[in-house]
């Protein structure tokens, strides 16, 4: 029994070894500061959507997502918030994150090459997951509120850009005011980044 024991603590402790390893190599980061949560951890900087430890992360956790499509079943995903960040037109087309019917303002890098300031919520299968189920893109036309979708508790709807609208339930009513908080962070500095820009 001692053995079993020992070989069962091993184990456990190996599997929290690797646990670590892939927590850090997906660049995944746990904000505890109250003074760094938001989207002011990160200044708006070029990002092409496809290295997971150089994304503008700001907030980051499990909630449980109401099916986009069929609009039945809950299931629990891994969210990544990021930060207002620049990327390219194609780069949010390839990941489905805008349509060739929206309309988008381009500002022009000094390279002279056309760009898009948005922020983002990006969710996983789980938190070791490195390929995104999904790309919804934050800025200036989103919002945030309370839901009571399907009469669940701690449920809050986040409006994206392209006017899909997210249900999204978490544990409990302090985390929906943190996530709340965050989009609510990121949408202003997306739109405050913009102003900026339109005034240099």
């Amino acid at each position: 029994k001692l053995e079993a024991r020992a070989r069962s603590a091993s184990v456990a402790n190996s599997d929290n070894v690797v646990r670590q390893a892939l927590h850090r190599l997906n660049g995944h980061r746990s904000i505890t500061n109250a003074d760094e949560m938001g989207a002011s951890v990160a200044k708006p900087r070029f990002w092409d959507l496809t290295d997971n430890a150089a994304a503008p992360v700001c907030l980051e956790g499990n909630l449980k997502k109401l099916a986009r499509v069929s609009q039945r079943n809950w299931k629990t995903r891994y969210f990544k918030l990021l930060a207002p960040f620049y990327t390219t037109f194609e780069a949010l087309k390839e990941r489905k994150a805008i349509s060739k019917h929206e309309s988008v303002v381009m500002e022009q890098s000094k390279d002279g090459e056309n760009r898009i300031l948005c922020g983002m919520l990006v969710y996983y299968s789980d938190m070791f997951s490195t390929k995104a189920k999904g790309f919804l893109r934050i800025g200036a036309n989103s919002s945030v509120k309370s839901s009571v979708k399907g009469g669940k508790e701690c449920v809050f709807e986040v409006t994206c850009e392209n006017g899909e609208r997210l249900f999204l339930q978490a544990e409990n009513i302090d985390l929906v005011a943190q996530w709340r908080s965050a989009i609510d962070d990121v949408i202003t500095k997306t739109v405050n980044a913009a102003i900026s820009r339109r005034v240099k």
